[in-house]
């Protein structure tokens, strides 16, 4: 069963920043693209959660997914961080 609605996309995210801090990145950004993928929670995704993925791609060693979730990050109001 496929997670779903903006208020399990805020409590993965809010997951994946705690999960972040405690050093369990793998899993942080796991479940930061499933928020931002979730089909009925569209008004989750803002410039902090695609900055969030941006970060945890990076310290993946993915440079290339970080830069993409920063661009989509840039397209949001809150998404300056990202520059």
């Amino acid at each position: 069963m496929q997670p779903s609605g903006a208020d399990t996309g805020r409590a993965l995210l809010e997951v994946a920043e705690r999960l972040q801090e405690s050093g369990h990145v793998q899993t942080a950004y796991y479940l930061t693209t499933v928020a931002l993928t979730l089909g009925d929670a569209i008004e989750i995704r803002d410039g902090r959660s695609f900055e969030l993925a941006g970060r945890l791609a990076l310290a993946l060693g993915q440079p290339d997914v970080a830069a993409a979730h920063w661009t989509a990050a840039l397209t949001f109001a809150d998404g300056a961080k990202a520059a």
